[in-house]
Order: structure tokens, then sequence, then C-alpha cells
């Protein structure tokens, strides 16, 4: 296998990071970037499949829940249902 692939949520840990080639059955360890949250159950891992492909979960870190923004003086809140890390929230002001 080729260089593991690049996740969103999550990097290569330091020791496999300068490695360009991966044999079969090589495994390389994933750690969550900041504002994220590991969720999946056991290791963080991709697995060198036979046919050079990276297998294995690639959703094993999830945004970060963060608390409501409160509302504003004179202002409201748009709608929104989650407040994840990475997502932005609308403010608009009251008339006058």
């Amino acid at each position: 296998c080729g260089v593991p692939p690049r996740l969103v949520s999550a990097e290569l840990k330091e020791q496999f990071r300068s490695t360009v080639s991966f044999a079969h059955q090589d495994k390389v360890e994933y750690i969550c970037r900041p504002g994220y949250i590991k969720t999946v159950s056991g290791e963080n891992t991709l697995v060198c499949g036979a046919d050079g492909t990276w297998y294995g979960r690639k959703d094993f870190c999830t945004p970060k829940q963060c608390p409501h923004p409160g509302e504003p003086a004179n202002g409201r809140l748009s709608v929104a249902r989650e407040f994840l890390f990475g997502s932005s929230v609308n403010f608009t002001c009251d008339t006058g």
C-alpha cells in the first residue's frame, strides 16, 4: 500500500507519517484531531489489504458537541439543531 489516506477528523500517529510504502496486513494508527473525539470502540487503525487498498472504518473520530451559544440581547439565533465543532451559527438583530 502507498501512503495511508488523509482524514479530516484524524491524523496518523507520528511513527507512521514518514513511511511511504506498507506491506500487506501492515496496520497504521490514527489519533483524533483537535475538536474531534473517538466514537468507535476498538482501535483507530487501517490495514493494508492484499490489493494495495487501505481497509477499515474511517469514522472513528467525530466532531465534538459544543454548548448552546445562547440568545443575543436584541436579537435571535437562527434555527440550528446541533452545535458541533466546525459548524457555524447565524444571529439576526431585532428591528430598530
